[in-house]
Formats: structure tokens, C-alpha cells, sequence
């Protein structure tokens, strides 16, 4: 191939011998990869003559029969014979990064783009990788981190609590990590029962005082108001939830009630994915308070990474919160356990609830849990008792329990707002089977991520699960809103107009 090259630089590493010249001892090598990069060039310049005097030759080489001469060479043209000749060398991930391409994730069969996952629905985004996106990181492998003792992973402790503690002597212990990272313990012979204290969230960009106040049981059914504002899946984004509620007149720049007599509710999974799980817990745990005064309220009910973490699964937790249980030499679900205010509170959360005849729940209904005929408080209070016990045992224990936290059970059943069989999707038939029995007109669900709020099912079933902080970067839905009857989707600042 040296007619490739209109000029030659001789680079001689070795010396010649008796009898060689220097250009037979240091034999020229010519990169195949390199010389495809060369005919890219050209075809991205639109130099169509020095793409086929590069291409060409490569081409000619696997079949003397075979040209390009004569042909519009594209970038596109160079990048497939490129991948073809060159598969399984390593070069896809850097020409993808070169050349602004996105990096598709297909299925078995290698055909067409993967539609989910076990945890998303992937619409759009998700089916695909853009490495030129700030956030797109490559990670250090595991070979590589376990072949070099030098390399950690840097984990550090931020904002978090306060854990009240409440022990059998009666006294109360508080733990909490200060904005430094630091872990403070606390002992008190009684706590008073208005007892304060501020929380901060992980970054030290917000700050709110909480004040203890009775725990109960809240109402399963609340009378529709003119307002009702729908959420869910916060996973310990805080920036990400509070500004939302800040924006849409919830709450103001103090983190105070503002919504009045209207309705907030959060349908699940605060905890996992995030640095700022307690932070949100505390928030909503003062805004129900704020909101009965007010006459309004704020329910928050339980999903399955809220149960998940409870009965000790931290497979998704943030290793922050790992290195703190390590600390302490405990266990994540002791800090939240039912002898702790936040546990406390926390047992006695709803999983699901109505709002005049809007159903919620966080993953959805089958209708073969439906024609089980348990009621609302029955649920709810089945999933209460199943909190903090090991799956294996409540299996044993308490089989209704059981299936009511398991995937067919309201915190994982996803066939509402799936059609692939794995997920047993349910009919238009077994839809209005759910809503009449328990006396609705819609269901709103998270659980599943979709690319915004979405309507299924003749917008019966309203998914309202969504990527937060990209959905706030891109101005897309956050939540939805029911207001005098009608659902809307709602953004950053108020309704989205369609």
C-alpha cells in the first residue's frame, strides 16, 4: 500500500547489518486502523478522491473483484467496514466518542433496540448511549481495582439524620452527620415531646427545622379538593423534589406548607439511588403537619425499595449510608426501626389510598389481587405488620403478607404499564374489574420510569414515575395534577400546556 502515502519519513530504530541497508532493517508497518481513520478523514473533509485512494485498497485486498472507485464515500460508508473488519477490537466505544455517535443496546437477537430493563421502561433514552454527555463516565474495572491495593473506592460521609433512637431504659439516643462529615451521638434522659432540630441535605444547599409531633395512622380516604398535586420516586434527590414543590406553589423557599387546603401525595420509594433519603423523609414527615393544619394534606405511601431497605436489602442504597452503618456497626434498617420516630412513622405510612375516586398505589393492581376482595385499611395494614421481618421468614409467617410485598403484590406489580408477558399485563377488562372494586374512576402509579407522564389504558391508568433530574433539565413532566376533575401534567413551574 505505499502508493497511499505521497511522501516517505524514514524513522530508523535498528542499524543495518553487513550487507542491509536501513530501509530492509527497519521495516515500514502500515495500521490498517489508521488507514480506514485516513479515509474518514477525507470523506469528513468531502474529498471523495482520497476516500476511494484509502478505501480502496482495503477493499480490493479482501476481493480483487470488489471497488469502491466510482462511488460517494461516506462517513458513514468508511465506519461500517470499519467495525466489520475490525470487530472485537476495541475501537466502537472510541469512534462513537469521535464521532458524536450514540451506542445502541440491543436485544438477544441483535436486531432491534431493548425496550426495558428490570427497573425501566426504555423508550427512548435508554436505549442508548451518548459518551460525549457530561455525565457518561467509564468505570474503573473491577480487575483493575483489585490488582492495584492504591486504588479506593472515595466514599465520604455527608449531611444525614438525625436517627432518633428510642431505648428500653426509656432514655433517647440521637446520631446525625454534620456538614463536615462528621458522626455525632447524643444520649437524653427524656426528649421533650416538641423537640427540634434542623436537617441539611447532603450538599448543604438546603435547610429546614423540623419539630417533633404525634404519629398515626393516616386516613386511606380523603374527600377530593380543588387541588391534588401527584408525585412519586424521589430516590433521595432532594434538589430534584423540593425545588419541584417549591415551583408549583407546595411549598415556599422556607420549606413551609403553602398548598392550603389541596392535597400533595407521593406514591413511594424515597429511599435508594440518592445521598439525601432521610432529608426527604423529614420534609414530608413535617409537611403532614403542616398540611392538617391547614386543612389540607401530605400522604407519602410506601413503595418496594421503602420495604426493601426496612427488611435490610441494600443492594441499591448510596454507600454513604453503607460506610455510616459500617461506623456504627449496625444495620441500615436498625437505624429506621420501629423503636426510632422515623420507623415509627414509617409503619404506619398507607401503601395505598384514594382521593375522592382517584386510586393510588406505587407499582399498580392485578386483577387477580383484585378478586382477592381485600379491602384498602385490610392492605395497608397487612403490609405494615410485613415491615422489618426477613422474606424467608414472613413467607412462613404471614403468606398474605407475603404476596402483598412480592411482584405480584401493589409495590411490584408493573403489568398496568407493561405488555410483555413476563410482567402479566392486565386487560381493558380486568382494568375496570380493579376500579370498580375499589370505587374509582383512575389509578395513578410510579414504580415504573417512563420519558414522561404518561396515560394508559384510555387514561384509566396514569403513570407518573420519571427520570427527575433529567426531566428537570429538559423541562419535560414532573408530576401531575388533578384540578377540578381534569389530570394534567405539570413541569418545573406549573402545567405543561400539549
Amino acid at each position: 500500500m505505499a502508493q497511499l502515502f505521497n511522501f516517505q519519513l524514514s524513522i530508523f530504530t535498528y542499524q543495518p547489518q553487513d550487507g542491509e541497508t536501513a530501509e530492509y532493517a527497519n521495516i515500514p508497518l502500515l495500521r490498517l486502523s489508521e488507514t480506514y481513520l485516513n479515509a474518514e478523514a477525507a470523506a469528513k473533509l468531502g474529498n471523495n478522491d482520497n476516500a476511494i485512494k484509502y478505501l480502496d485498497p482495503i477493499v480490493r485486498r479482501a476481493n480483487p473483484q470488489e471497488t469502491v472507485q466510482g462511488q460517494d464515500i461516506t462517513v458513514s460508508t468508511v465506519s461500517k467496514q470499519r467495525q466489520k473488519e475490525l470487530v472485537g477490537e476495541g475501537h466502537r466505544l472510541y469512534d462513537a466518542i469521535r464521532d458524536g455517535d450514540y451506542v445502541y443496546r440491543r436485544d438477544k437477537s441483535g436486531q432491534k433496540e431493548i425496550s426495558l430493563t428490570k427497573h425501566f421502561v426504555t423508550q427512548s433514552q435508554k436505549t442508548r448511549f451518548y459518551w460525549r454527555y457530561f455525565r457518561c463516565a467509564l468505570p474503573i474495572p473491577q480487575k483493575a481495582t483489585d490488582s492495584y491495593e492504591n486504588i479506593e473506592q472515595i466514599v465520604k460521609l455527608s449531611s444525614d439524620g438525625p436517627y432518633i433512637i428510642y431505648k428500653p431504659d426509656e432514655t433517647t439516643q440521637i446520631i446525625s452527620v454534620d456538614e463536615k462529615g462528621n458522626i455525632k451521638t447524643e444520649l437524653f434522659e427524656r426528649l421533650l415531646a416538641n423537640y427540634s432540630f434542623n436537617v441539611v441535605s447532603s450538599d448543604g444547599k438546603h435547610r429546614f427545622p423540623v419539630t417533633l409531633h404525634e404519629i398515626k395512622r393516616p386516613d386511606w380516604n380523603r374527600d377530593i379538593t380543588a387541588k391534588t398535586f401527584v408525585t412519586s420516586d424521589p430516590h433521595s434527590d432532594f434538589d430534584s423534589f423540593v425545588t419541584m414543590l417549591q415551583g408549583n406553589g407546595v411549598i415556599d423557599s422556607n420549606y413551609k406548607w403553602t398548598y392550603g387546603s389541596n392535597r400533595l401525595v407521593v406514591i413511594g420509594d424515597i429511599f435508594d439511588r440518592g445521598d439525601d433519603a432521610t432529608q426527604i423523609l423529614w420534609l414530608l414527615y413535617k409537611l403532614e403537619k403542616e398540611a392538617e393544619d391547614a386543612g389540607g394534606s401530605a400522604d407519602y405511601l410506601l413503595g418496594n425499595h421503602d420495604i426493601m431497605v426496612l427488611y435490610d436489602n441494600i443492594l441499591y442504597t448510596e454507600n454513604k449510608y453503607k460506610l455510616l452503618i459500617e461506623k456504627l456497626n449496625t444495620r441500615y434498617c436498625d437505624l429506621l426501626a420501629r423503636d426510632t420516630e422515623l420507623g415509627k412513622w414509617l409503619s404506619t405510612r398507607n401503601s395505598m389510598m384514594t382521593i375522592g375516586r382517584n386510586l393510588f398505589v406505587h407499582a399498580g393492581i392485578s386483577e387477580e389481587m383484585a378478586r382477592m376482595q381485600l379491602s384498602i385499611p385490610e392492605i395497608n395494614e397487612e403490609i405494615s405488620k410485613s415491615l422489618y421481618i426477613d422474606k424467608s421468614e414472613l413467607k412462613v409467617q404471614n403468606p398474605l403478607g407475603y404476596y402483598l410485598i412480592a411482584s405480584d403484590g401493589p409495590l411490584w406489580y408493573r403489568g398496568m404499564v407493561l405488555n410483555e408477558e413476563d410482567y402479566d399485563p392486565i386487560s381493558e377488562e380486568g382494568v375496570t374489574y380493579v376500579l370498580d372494586t375499589y370505587n374509582a374512576d383512575r389509578i395513578f402509579v410510579g414504580h415504573t420510569i417512563f420519558d414522561d407522564i404518561t396515560f394508559l389504558h384510555n387514561s384509566r391508568v396514569i403513570a407518573v414515575n420519571v427520570e427527575n433530574l433529567e426531566n428537570r433539565l429538559k423541562q419535560k413532566g414532573r408530576a401531575a395534577l388533578i384540578e377540578n376533575g381534569t389530570v394534567y401534567v405539570v413541569g418545573n413551574n406549573g402545567k405543561i400546556e400539549n
